[in-house]
């Protein structure tokens, strides 16, 4: 490349070897809930493809596809735990564990949570994992616990 200093160059040709292309994404949301045994286990409640599906309850089944909307004070809370949270966008694990001991471990170095905490969260993060679809997923009975420990 001419009249570009050799680093310059190498910053183009790194840049330019990146794949720029748009990808689909899927986005799903798990809520700590008390589920079979008063085990607390993550479910599936929401997700989205193109557009936002959430789970019926007395149907066990996922509700009408919607758009989905945002308050301005729902937009301005995501833009602070962009800014001051833990986001990690270039990690390279491929599995739930080391993902999880990732997000803590940056929270620690960060000052967002005192290392005492590093192996309760942990535990917490890697709790059973409960998804819509899942064919032994006892929802009826994880919805009357979840109600009865609210009361």
């Amino acid at each position: 490349t001419i009249g570009l200093s050799p680093a310059a160059a190498a910053g183009r040709e790194a840049r330019e070897a990146i794949d720029h292309t748009s990808h689909d994404m899927f986005v799903e949301l798990e809520e700590l809930q008390y589920g079979e045994g008063e085990k607390l286990e993550w479910r599936e409640t929401a997700r989205w493809v193109k557009y936002e599906e959430n789970v019926v309850e007395e149907a066990d089944r996922w509700g009408k596809p919607h758009v989905a909307s945002l308050s301005f004070h729902a937009l301005l809370e995501l833009r602070k735990c962009i800014e001051y949270g833990t986001v990690l966008l270039d990690l390279e694990n491929d599995d739930l564990p080391s993902i999880a001991s990732a997000v803590v471990d940056n929270m620690i170095a960060t000052d967002q949570l005192p290392l005492a905490l590093r192996e309760p969260i942990l535990q917490a993060l890697l709790l059973r994992h409960v998804h819509q679809s899942d064919p032994h997923s006892n929802r009826e009975e994880s919805a009357a616990q979840s109600a009865r420990s609210a009361n």
